[in-house]
């Protein structure tokens, strides 16, 4: 189940870029869905979600996440998560604590 942050930055992600929530969510996998997906999950990961929390919220699993985040990365060097990130957040992140605590505990 997607934590209310992550509904919130897969709504707006989807917004912007004028794709179907269900669409980017559930798997399909032309290229501006890919993209979509890969770029939701590098701003969670910059929140300090886990690659396996991600995949849990996604249906997917975590080596996915990694490849998505990675390829993504590459293709975007020098980008400015932490900025980006901003636009979507007020910091008022009700599970950025819970997050902090998993990370701890499962070293992701």
């Amino acid at each position: 189940m997607m934590t209310s942050f992550a509904k919130e930055i897969t709504a707006m992600v989807c917004l912007m870029r004028g794709l179907p929530r269900q669409e980017v969510v559930y798997g399909a996998k032309t290229i501006p869905l890919s993209r979509a997906r890969w770029f939701i999950w590098r701003l969670l990961r910059e929140r300090g979600y886990s690659y396996s929390k991600i995949g849990n919220m996604f249906g997917m699993h975590h080596t996915t996440i990694i490849h998505g985040v990675n390829t993504l990365q590459k293709e975007m060097p020098g980008f400015d998560w932490a900025a980006e990130l901003g636009k979507f957040t007020d910091g008022n992140d009700k599970d950025s604590d819970k997050i902090s605590e998993e990370r701890k505990t499962t070293g992701t």
